[in-house]
């Protein structure tokens, strides 16, 4: 599934029995604070296939069965984020429930990467980077985008 809200949606509806109860380890959020680009009306070029390109792919990613499996090389990988999901004895509730799941972060990231790349449903080392950097860089995040998560009605 994937989704888009504000921080604002985020902190007004989502109780703290969600965070703590399991919800946010199943999903995998994504924080922007600046805009990458400023563009006002955007256009989809009329030469470029993106869109089509896109559907086609998601279309044969719909088709995938079986189970993902990490390729050798990516298992020391998996192994270091697995046991460096571990949280401080201060983090809050919100960093405590994203720390102890981001192995499974990054693993749900990286079979998107690898479904993306191919169809051979093998996680590869540079596909489990990609992801362990991308959730390293909304972790940064988690506690400000939560701060709000069940202070106040």
């Amino acid at each position: 599934m994937l989704g888009g809200s504000t921080q604002e949606w985020l902190i007004s509806s989502i109780p703290p029995s969600a965070i703590g109860g399991g919800f946010t380890r199943r999903v995998n959020f994504v924080v922007a604070y600046d805009r990458e680009k400023l563009i006002p009306w955007p256009v989809v070029s009329s030469h470029s296939n993106i869109r089509n390109d896109l559907i086609s792919d998601l279309k044969e990613i719909g088709k995938l069965t079986g189970e993902f499996r990490f390729h050798p090389d990516t298992r020391p990988l998996f192994e270091a984020v697995y046991r460096d999901s571990v949280p401080l004895l201060y983090d809050d509730m919100a960093t405590t429930s994203f720390k102890t799941s981001k192995w499974a972060q990054v693993s749900k990231l990286a079979m998107c990467f690898s479904a993306v790349r191919g169809d051979d449903l093998i996680i590869s080392a540079n596909d489990f980077q990609l992801a362990s950097e991308a959730v390293e860089s909304v972790a940064i995040n988690v506690p400000r985008v939560f701060r709000g998560v069940g202070e106040s009605e």
